[in-house]
């Protein structure tokens, strides 16, 4: 299964700044900002608050359809994969907190660009629309 990396960018030479397409998965233990445009795709974003590990995802539809395409397009797929990556980097499961990103609007031009901070200092996964 293709679950893709994110694309990062470095910004002002301190931050790096993860841009997250359709199908791909981003996993951390270091505080990170992660952009991703959803128009009619979906994205979650879970973080252990103990462990300050977190992740996001962003998925176009629900379920895989058994066709042999599966990938992180799909979302069972999807949030099963970002689980097994956050419990493989030390996450506990039963301390998951999840936040979900989802928008449809019908001018793309009012798209939002959203972006999932997941960050040590506050302790949770946080989204801001822009």
């Amino acid at each position: 299964m293709d679950f893709g990396g994110a694309a990062a960018q470095t910004i002002g030479g301190q931050r790096t700044n993860y841009y997250l397409h359709p199908g791909q998965i981003f996993v951390s233990a270091e505080s990170h900002a992660v952009t991703t445009i959803l128009g009619s795709c979906v994205s979650v974003c879970l973080w252990d608050p103990i462990s300050e590990i977190g992740g996001i995802n962003h998925f176009l539809l629900p379920f895989d359809v058994g066709d042999g395409q599966a990938s992180g397009r799909f979302g069972n797929l999807a949030m099963r994969e970002l689980i097994d990556r956050l419990l493989a980097i030390g996450a506990e499961q039963d301390q998951l907190q999840a936040k979900q990103l989802k928008t449809l609007r019908l001018h793309a031009k009012s798209w939002p660009r959203s972006t999932c901070r997941l960050s040590a200092k506050t302790s949770k996964a946080e989204t801001v629309e822009s």
